[in-house]
């Protein structure tokens, strides 16, 4: 940005650009207000989250009205990311540390560069554990997640002019997948609204 020395980083969120600012003070990503307006567009919802206030690089505690699971893309690299709804930020979008590590970023701030680690830290689950086996609390706290998480799957993100055929590389989400061509390149992140199958597909 013209006059300003401090880094920031372009990203692809549902394949809108974005402009986050690089902050390694900050522990998680915030979703400013201009970025807010920006995603509400597309028909998210605002899902509760645990953290309250969060305080900004001028000590001022900011409220956070909620939080998002989006897709962050740099490159050919795309994460889910948790990011904090902040309306008080004027940033369109503060980068934090999780974002650093689930991507992959390295900044180099001196020389306002960046690169890709070797490899980009993935999730961890410690212990699975059959929901038989759940006592009524831990099934009670399951069925919250669950009813949470799909009551914020919009019915339409959008629509695309491109044309496949593509391979579904992974399932993200219940209304997202992971796509890439025949030959192995990525594809991108895909809402299901926009995809057709084949129909001659018996899959």
């Amino acid at each position: 940005m013209r006059n300003d020395e401090r880094p920031y980083l372009r990203v692809e969120i549902f394949g809108k650009p974005f402009l986050g600012l690089l902050d390694t003070g900050a522990t998680r990503t915030i979703l400013g207000q201009r970025g807010i307006e920006n995603i509400a567009s597309l028909g998210l919802k605002v899902k509760p989250s645990q953290v309250l206030t969060c305080n900004v690089a001028n000590g001022e505690a900011c409220d956070v009205v909620g939080s998002y699971e989006l897709p962050f893309k740099v490159l050919n690299r795309i994460i889910l990311l948790e990011v904090l709804v902040v309306p008080s930020v004027s940033h369109m979008l503060i980068l934090g540390v999780d974002f650093f590590k689930r991507m992959g970023i390295v900044p180099d701030l001196r020389n306002n560069h960046w690169t890709f680690s070797e490899q980009v830290s993935q999730p961890c689950v410690a212990t699975l554990m059959d929901n038989s086996r759940l006592n009524s609390g831990q099934q009670e706290r399951l069925n919250a997640l669950v009813d949470g998480y799909f009551s914020g799957a919009p019915d339409k993100l959008g629509c695309t002019t491109f044309v496949g055929p593509f391979v579904v590389a992974k399932k993200t989400s219940p209304w997202a997948y992971e796509l890439e061509h025949p030959d192995g390149r990525p594809a991108g992140l895909w809402n299901t609204s926009d995809l057709k199958a084949d129909p001659n597909d018996s899959e």
